[in-house]
């Protein structure tokens, strides 16, 4: 992919990310992995993570990140910001985007860093602000119908979207929403 964007949603417990170049697609997700593997899914590289402790989590995702820029060369990263009035493991999930947005600009300072706020990317995904990960699978399936199966691949009893999908389909919005806004 010669012009791409590299659209990261990004959490300590399943980041994924999203090259896109307008056309084609290829995700990333590190999971804490806690019993069974993922299955595979097409263009899905899965990172099965056992890393103990907040700081050497910090750091493994972030090398992680950086290693997937540093082969793929995006053009543009969008990575989502923070909510706004998020709650929970705040000053955790600060310094874990922090390290990610000190290394990419130390490794990368010739690519555009974006920041996108959630519920921007939840409109643009959904027309919606308010969007639910349900709202967002939807409006990713109608996008990209051969996807679809992944979710019951992934948690076969489930009735509603969760990780590690939640957050392909969240990275993918975030690399169209560059694409659309920044051009690529």
């Amino acid at each position: 992919m010669n012009q791409c964007v590299l659209g990261i949603d990004y959490s300590m417990s399943c980041p994924a990310l999203c090259l896109t170049n307008g056309t084609t697609h290829q995700w990333w997700v590190n999971y804490r992995l806690s019993g069974k593997p993922y299955v595979e899914l097409p263009d899905v590289v899965w990172n099965a993570s056992t890393t103990e402790g907040d700081v050497p989590r910090y750091i493994e995702l972030a090398e992680w990140a950086i290693a997937v820029v540093a082969v793929h060369h995006p053009t543009l990263i969008i990575l989502e910001d923070y909510a706004f009035g998020a709650h929970g493991r705040i000053t955790q999930l600060s310094e874990n985007a922090g390290t990610l947005k000190v290394k990419l600009h130390e490794k990368f300072p010739h690519i555009p860093l974006r920041l996108v706020a959630p519920t921007t990317m939840k409109k643009f995904a959904t027309g919606r602000g308010i969007a639910t990960k349900d709202d967002i699978w939807a409006a990713f399936i109608k996008r990209e119908p051969l996807r679809e199966s992944w979710a019951k691949q992934c948690h076969p009893k489930a009735s509603k979207i969760s990780s590690p999908v939640a957050d392909i389909a969240d990275s993918y919005f975030l690399a169209h929403y560059g694409a659309a806004h920044y051009g690529i």
